[in-house]
């Protein structure tokens, strides 16, 4: 598997059985932002990741990945998943 950071190809990955299919020993970029009184301010923007299959086993396989954006958001660490479909009447304000 591939390792995407922003739609470019980052690391190859390989996972094993006898490693319970786990890779631990990936380090990537989080974002920081703060919100006060729900004013958000962007410290570091971050990066969107991506798992993808190589092509030649997109034949045996049918991977499909999020695509997960890091942050931590006042101090606490956020997985934030891209959800092509939302609106912005899906924002919750309430941070």
């Amino acid at each position: 598997m591939t390792l995407q950071r922003d739609s470019v190809k980052t690391l190859d990955i390989t996972v094993k059985a006898s490693e319970g299919w786990k890779k631990d020993d990936i380090y990537i970029s989080s974002g920081n932002m703060t919100v006060v009184d729900g004013v958000a301010t962007i410290h570091e923007t971050g990066h969107d990741y991506q798992i993808v299959e190589p092509p030649e086993f997109m034949y045996y396989w049918d991977l499909i990945s999020d695509i997960y954006h890091p942050m931590v958001i006042n101090g606490v660490n956020t997985l934030l998943v891209l959800d092509v479909d939302a609106t912005s009447d899906d924002v919750d304000n309430s941070t």
